[in-house]
């Protein structure tokens, strides 16, 4: 059995909260307050830090403007988005109830039931 340390789980979890970020910046350049306020529940400072990995990994770029900078995806970036999107629909087409990636795809909870009931005997 494959154990993992906590520091492990902590880098795993700091990849998704990155990732997330990626994801808000994909539909707009945001400045750091419009990022943390896109990902709920994050701190300015949580969200300068999840900034900060991105850009040395080379995933986000600063967009300098007279008011105030803001972040975007490098074509890096952008590419990560787009290769996830793809293994997420592979998996989506492998099992249908997964719902897609994009908020306002997603199926209300009564659609889903009531196809799951179709075919059930009532």
């Amino acid at each position: 059995m494959f154990h993992q340390s906590p520091k492990d789980y902590q880098k795993r979890f700091l990849e998704s909260i990155d990732l997330l970020t990626l994801f808000v910046l994909h539909s707009a350049s945001l400045p750091i307050d419009g990022i943390t306020k896109e990902s709920v529940g994050r701190s300015r400072e949580a969200t300068q830090e999840s900034i900060k990995r991105l850009r040395i990994e080379g995933l986000v770029r600063n967009l300098c403007s007279y008011k105030q900078s803001s972040y975007t995806p490098s074509s890096d970036g952008f590419e990560l988005i787009k290769r996830f999107e793809e293994a997420w629909e592979m998996i989506r087409r492998e099992n249908s109830r997964i719902f897609p990636l994009k908020s306002y795809e997603r199926l209300s909870v009564l659609r889903v039931i009531a196809e799951e009931r179709r075919g059930w005997p009532i």
